[in-house]
């Protein structure tokens, strides 16, 4: 028997990333719908969108699905659910759980409260209702960044240096995905040094800000996030430097290439990196959703969970924390 779904929130995470021409024609999954559909164990049953607007084009882009603004509109179907979407914004989503009875999984956007103390309550109470529950951190899902944390880094680099991340539009909105790709493949932070912080108003979270911080891993890595002005151009991505080159996972993370050292050109008994030949290493960015949806059909352990979401944001918080103290 397929899992019964809802979507909540019909945006472009949800669905509508499709009709941006760049995006359809770069990414062979874009949506969530995208994913779904792929995913022979998940069957769509529900739609719940606020915007009559958004509820017309689910209806356009649905078969056989039924949509509605309002969960209390579709009590013949609100039983059956098993698995819900969670792509509202944050300060929505609470009210969604207990309006399902029979819920087994969620799959929910970053942040998960429009705060440190809402996340932890949505925490508490998806824990305590015992929900499977995945955080769309779609880094996770990429099976080359999967290979580089259970090993490749070192294959490739030998003895990892340092870390530069860049990232814009907010440290809630951006730069949190990256603390976590960070998270993934370095591990924990045990230490963190606020050099700035400034308000972004591109950031479609209120009152988000860019911050630059660095600090170190518990491996004893150091690291450094950078934010940069998305008027210019946007990126969110790594740079890893290590012993035998320089691996730069750039263009919000679509592309990787492996910069090798040779011997210096300059002085002799030193060698240097070679920038001017760069090692491209394919990377399947656009299966991380449906990967993701194969998660919730075989309930492997979970490579996003909650738990690991909210470590993400108590960090968040920390720097947040610490620049209105600066």
């Amino acid at each position: 028997m397929a899992i019964k779904s809802c979507i909540i929130g019909f945006g472009s995470i949800a669905a509508q990333n499709i009709f941006d021409p760049v995006m359809s024609k770069n990414y062979r999954c874009s949506s969530h719908l995208q994913a779904i559909l792929k995913q022979k164990g998940i069957e769509l049953n529900l739609v719940l969108e606020s915007s009559a607007k958004s509820r017309l084009i689910a209806k356009k882009m649905t078969n056989k699905v039924e949509v509605y603004d309002k969960p209390d509109k579709a009590e013949h179907l609100v039983n059956k659910i098993e698995l819900l979407i969670l792509t509202t914004p944050p300060e929505k989503r609470l009210e969604f759980i207990d309006s399902f009875p029979n819920l087994k999984s969620i799959v929910v956007e970053k942040p998960l409260g429009v705060n440190l103390s809402e996340s932890l309550i949505f925490c508490k109470k998806v824990k305590k209702k015992r929900i499977y529950c995945a955080v769309n951190y779609w880094r996770r899902y990429v099976k080359q960044f999967i290979k580089l944390k259970n090993g490749g880094l070192q294959k490739i680099l030998g003895r990892i240096q340092s870390v530069i991340s860049i990232y814009g539009n907010g440290i809630r909105n951006n730069g949190i995905h990256l603390i976590d790709f960070s998270r993934f493949l370095f591990g924990e932070i045990s230490s963190l040094e606020l050099n700035r912080g400034f308000k972004c108003n591109r950031s479609p979270i209120k009152n988000d800000l860019n911050i630059e911080f660095s600090g170190f891993f518990k491996s004893g890595i150091s690291f450094k996030f950078i934010p940069i002005d998305f008027s210019f151009y946007r990126d969110n991505g790594l740079q890893i430097i290590g012993e035998k080159g320089i691996l730069s996972i750039l263009n919000d993370s679509r592309i990787m290439f492996l910069n090798k050292t040779r011997k210096n050109r300059g002085i002799s008994n030193f060698n240097e990196v070679n920038f001017s030949k760069n090692n491209f290493i394919n990377i399947d960015y656009d299966l991380a959703l449906p990967n993701l949806y194969k998660e919730i059909v075989t309930k492997d352990n979970c490579n996003s969970p909650i738990e690991n979401a909210l470590l993400n944001e108590k960090i968040v918080h920390n720097l947040v924390e610490k620049h209105k103290l600066s």
